[in-house]
């Protein structure tokens, strides 16, 4: 059955009055929601397709906004296209509204292929694997506002994910993961071998391996739909590694996501934490709260104060005693790939069941367990996913393919 839902939201809202979409305002709904698929979480299987502006959707969805309905329209309830309505009162504001419709991806579990109970999940029209067409209307009737969107074919469905996310298969294939291309090895940042901090418990022969930086780390960010884990887990590692230093409250340190987002070509198309190193070398880093984080890559400046430097950073070799020993001065970036287990992840220690070759994701590796041979790993999906925002992964293979490139961190 057709998932179709009236939401009335009662926004304040400030802006122009409304009747129609602009030129730009199309434009600007377009690109937003091709961002999103563009950069869908959980990951698909295959990438979705772009969408198209469907105008002849749109005149037939405009002149019926117009009569000032208060029901969907005729070509929803003969189910030739799926459809979302909002109303709300106040004045026109087009970010606003869109910035909610993104706000709702939050509210869909994909284990459990459904919205959670009293939320709304309109986000989930916008990603849909088989969409092609799209076309809005607006039109204000008295003091209320009602912003209609249509998407061609129907979908989605109750009880179906809006798109298939990766299954493992006895080997990985092309299609399950987006694979960037690593960057060659800086060679202008090498850096002297760390040093263990004072904040280790000094043990006799053999030594612990066990480390938890959890205490030291900062809270758990939220990447939202932009692709721009790399500038995440650069950050996440950055702030940690700062206040082992400084003995700063990690509640306090939060430098700005969204100022590397702006800075970096790549954006929301993913890329390496090496490359925000290398973004941020001579300027360090800003604050968050001159610069708040939005998802969307606008002008780039790097003028904000107080700025944080740092001397350069250093990168791993690809083996595990490396990773274990790097690990006992703080935090580090890695990547991984990120199958369809680790996306629905909740707890216990988790193993990818086939042996990867590629990454699709960043994270940052926060702690390792000698007891259980397990990492723990910090994620940028919020606190809702897995335990707190964190994954333990089991070290003892490397089936998620953390190996496969060399990890990274900052030093100060």
């Amino acid at each position: 059955m057709k998932f179709l839902i009236l939401l009335v939201v009662l926004l304040t809202i400030t802006g122009r009055t409304q009747a129609a979409l602009t030129a730009a305002e199309k434009t600007l709904i377009l690109n937003t929601f091709n961002g999103w698929r563009d950069n869908a979480l959980p990951i698909p299987t295959t990438h979705l397709s772009t969408l198209t502006w469907n105008t002849a959707y749109e005149t037939n969805l405009q002149k019926y906004v117009n009569t000032c309905a208060t029901s969907f329209s005729p070509f929803s309830k003969t189910a030739k296209v799926a459809e979302f309505v909002i109303t709300f009162s106040g004045t026109w504001n087009l970010k606003v509204i869109l910035d909610y419709i993104g706000g709702t991806a939050a509210n869909y579990n994909f284990h459990t292929k459904s919205c959670a109970s009293g939320k709304s999940c309109l986000h989930e029209y916008t990603v849909v694997a088989k969409g092609k067409t799209a076309a809005c209307a607006v039109n204000r009737c008295g003091s209320t506002y009602r912003f209609y969107c249509d998407f061609d074919p129907v979908g989605p469905y109750r009880g179906v994910n809006p798109y298939p996310t990766p299954t493992p298969n006895p080997t990985p294939t092309p299609t399950q993961t987006q694979t960037i291309k690593p960057t060659p090895t800086p060679t202008q940042t090498q850096t002297t071998k760390p040093t263990p901090t004072p904040t280790q418990t000094q043990t006799t022969s053999p030594k612990s391996k066990t480390i938890n930086w959890q205490s030291k780390s900062t809270p758990v960010r939220d990447q939202g739909q932009c692709g721009s884990c790399y500038i995440f887990a650069a950050f996440a590692n950055s702030e940690a590694r700062y206040v082992i230093k400084t003995g700063a409250n990690p509640e306090t340190v939060d430098f700005s996501e969204q100022e590397g987002l702006n800075c970096i070509s790549g954006g929301c198309n993913g890329g390496w934490p090496t490359t925000v190193y290398n973004t941020f070398k001579t300027t360090g880093y800003g604050p968050e709260s001159a610069n708040k984080y939005t998802g969307v890559q606008t002008t780039c400046t790097q003028t904000a104060t107080p700025r944080v430097s740092f001397t350069g950073f250093t990168q791993t070799a690809k083996n595990k005693d490396a990773l274990i020993a790097a690990l006992q001065t703080g935090p580090i970036a890695i990547s991984l790939l990120a199958d369809d287990g680790f996306q629905s992840y909740s707890s216990g220690i988790y193993n990818c069941p086939t042996k990867y070759t590629s990454v699709n994701h960043a994270v940052t590796l926060t702690g390792y367990d000698e007891a259980t041979d397990s990492w723990l790993i910090k994620n940028s999906w919020n606190t809702w996913w897995g335990i707190d925002g964190y994954i333990k992964l089991t070290a003892a293979n490397d089936n998620c393919n953390i190996l496969g490139y060399a990890s990274s961190y900052i030093n100060y």
